[in-house]
């Protein structure tokens, strides 16, 4: 168990996972930038969605999934590469519990820390 939630200890924390493939690093740090920028604790699970889902717009992701399999060469991916960016650079994993709550529970200091990190050691 220890293992599985290790991202809610900063001792046991460690980014364990890949980030996803088609995202290329400088587009990657933009993202977690972009996201640590808007991240707020005070936000509930639509807000939450809906700033992901404007960052992945922002960068040539769809948050349209009909659309993207649909015509998947349109787009560079989709809203699920962008939220499975912030989820390994927050907990380090690629699957985890909802994000928007494991964050809430870590608090806004401890989310956009780690944002920070992640972004200094790509």
């Amino acid at each position: 168990v220890k293992g599985f939630i290790s991202y809610f200890y900063d001792n046991l924390f460690d980014i364990e996972d890949a980030y996803p493939e088609n995202i290329d690093k400088s587009t990657l740090k933009s993202i977690i930038l972009d996201y640590s920028d808007v991240y707020s604790a005070s936000d509930d699970a639509n807000t939450w969605f809906e700033k992901v889902k404007s960052i992945s717009e922002k960068y040539g992701f769809t948050s349209d999934m009909k659309a993207y399999k649909e015509n998947p060469d349109v787009f560079k991916g989709s809203v699920t590469d962008i939220s499975t960016a912030i989820r390994v650079a927050i907990t380090g994993k690629r699957n985890s519990p909802d994000l928007c709550q494991i964050c809430a529970l870590l608090g806004e200091t401890r989310v956009k820390s780690r944002l920070n990190a992640a972004v200094n050691n790509l």
